[in-house]
């Protein structure tokens, strides 16, 4: 078995995952300042 550094595909999986990643932390942004909103309304 090669390792999954020599994988073909590593690289691109890589790319797939820090992608996921970078969407991940900008929906988790999006979703904190939504539950500010919700706690500023609520005041």
């Amino acid at each position: 078995m090669p390792s999954f550094q020599e994988h073909p595909f590593a690289d691109a999986h890589q790319k797939t995952i820090s992608h996921h990643m970078q969407q991940i932390r900008i929906h988790g942004i999006s979703l904190l300042s939504y539950e500010k909103l919700d706690y500023l309304k609520s005041l």
